[in-house]
């Protein structure tokens, strides 16, 4: 598996914030990354496309990506 196809092995959540009014998807993986819309579904689809972009640029840079944290559990198993 190349490391881009690893974004749909994270792990996504999005819910309601009061402020700014809208919906807010978070990537376990990538702590402190964020998206907004105002549906839950756009903005877990606009966090995947930027954590895409991420991985991406990581793997071309021959960075150490996140492993799911799936992945990372079983390697303590």
């Amino acid at each position: 598996m190349t490391a881009p196809h690893l974004i749909d092995l994270y792990h996504y959540n999005a819910g309601w914030c009061e402020e700014p009014r809208c919906y807010t998807a978070t990537c376990a993986e990538f702590q402190g990354l964020t998206a907004q819309s105002d549906t839950a579904e756009h903005a877990i689809e606009l966090l995947k496309s930027t954590v895409h972009g991420i991985v991406t640029g990581m793997f071309e840079n021959g960075e150490t990506i996140p492993k799911p944290l799936d992945e990372t559990f079983n390697d303590c198993t």
